[in-house]
């Protein structure tokens, strides 16, 4: 029991400081990882580790709160700013595509989905709807692809 409580307590003490996600094999690479890992699961679930514990078959990985939360602000801010955010500048951010899509409905749900980015229609659409209708009411052709963002329109 003393030999679990003093890892533990190592497990607690090297992850509170940790603000990037680090794998547990390499941080706790002297100690069996069939004991780390649970350990650093139960004192996520229990609150007294900031994060979560993501394992695979090969790597577990300690994601502390404020990672994500920093991920998370990036990804809004940038969203907020251009009405669009692309699956490109979202890996960039260390994000997934399911992250991604998760992050921006959670806090724009109006916010629609595309292949490879996500689009606020009022901030994109909005402008395409306008050109078409002056050059419908004109006879005359619109330059869509000059309203799109670079980044958005390349995907």
């Amino acid at each position: 029991i003393n030999a679990h409580r003093y890892l533990e307590n190592q497990v607690l003490s090297s992850l509170s400081g940790i603000i990037a996600p680090t794998s547990l094999e390499k941080l706790f690479f002297d100690e069996d990882p069939a004991l780390v890992i649970p350990i650093a699961k139960t004192l996520c679930q229990q609150g007294r580790l900031p994060g979560s514990v993501s394992a695979s078959l090969n790597n577990a990985v300690y994601i502390p709160h404020i990672f994500t939360h920093m991920q998370r602000n990036i990804i809004d801010s940038y969203f907020r700013t251009n009405g669009y955010v692309t699956e490109k500048k979202c890996v960039g951010a260390g994000l997934s595509r399911n992250r991604m899509e998760c992050f921006v409905r959670e806090s724009f749900p109006n916010a629609v989905l595309l292949p490879h980015a996500i689009i606020e229609p009022d901030v994109i659409c909005q402008p395409l709807e306008v050109a078409i209708q002056s050059a419908v009411m004109n006879n005359g052709y619109a330059d869509l692809r000059s309203l799109v963002p670079l980044d958005v329109a390349c995907n």
